[in-house]
């Protein structure tokens, strides 16, 4: 199961309080979400800044429990170390879903008390 600890790792507290208000605000689009071989494997669209949008790939190893592979096209990503916000959009959504099979629990709403809830209450299947 992925973790705030597991994202906060790999983020900025910047890239993360940022990344966190996109996920609250409904921005990531067309999750593309699976587990391959014990990885759960997703790409989507993350809306930013001045109507551009980025494409997120990640890869989250549930062996080791860290992210092993991100990549987002938008121009902070090549600029600097860790997750932009746009990967962390994309991984909070990744452990909506990944919890959404089980209750989702108390950390999940803890994430952040500033921004209302616009996510989806629609949970795919995974499998």
């Amino acid at each position: 199961m992925i973790t705030i600890k597991a994202i906060r790792v790999e983020a900025s507290p910047q890239s993360f309080t940022k990344g966190n208000q996109l996920y609250r605000r409904g921005m990531v689009e067309d999750l593309d979400f699976q587990n391959i071989d014990g990885k759960l494997e997703a790409s989507a669209w993350v809306e930013g800044s001045y109507d551009n949008r980025y494409q997120v790939e990640m890869t989250y190893s549930l062996k080791s429990h860290t992210f092993t592979r991100y990549y987002c096209e938008c121009p902070a990503y090549q600029s600097y170390d860790g997750m932009c916000k746009h990967c962390v959009a994309v991984a909070l959504e990744m452990m909506e879903r990944d919890a959404g099979r089980e209750e989702v629990s108390g950390e999940a709403d803890r994430v952040s008390a500033a921004a209302p809830a616009a996510t989806p209450a629609v949970t795919p299947s995974i499998f």
